[in-house]
């Protein structure tokens, strides 16, 4: 019985909790050296499982899994 117990405390203590985050990133400007920081941040957040959303006016060319883009169009015309 004692072995039992042993085991079980074991087996309890390998069980390991995690959440994950729904994360907002907004890059509104048109500045591409500002948005290549977040954006790799973003990205390891999205490889850890998190749900990424970001508002930018740069689409990626590949999609990542839990990385979703809503992307900006005319911000360089505002700008001028």
């Amino acid at each position: 019985m004692r072995v039992l117990a042993i085991i079980l405390v074991f087996v309890a203590s390998m069980i390991c909790f995690s959440n994950g985050a729904r994360i907002l990133g907004v890059f509104h400007m048109a500045a591409y050296s500002h948005y290549q920081l977040g954006d790799t941040i973003l990205k390891e957040l999205a490889a850890k499982g998190h749900e990424v959303t970001v508002i930018t006016p740069y689409a990626e060319k590949k999609p990542i899994k839990n990385f979703k883009q809503v992307i900006l169009t005319g911000v360089d015309e505002v700008l001028e």
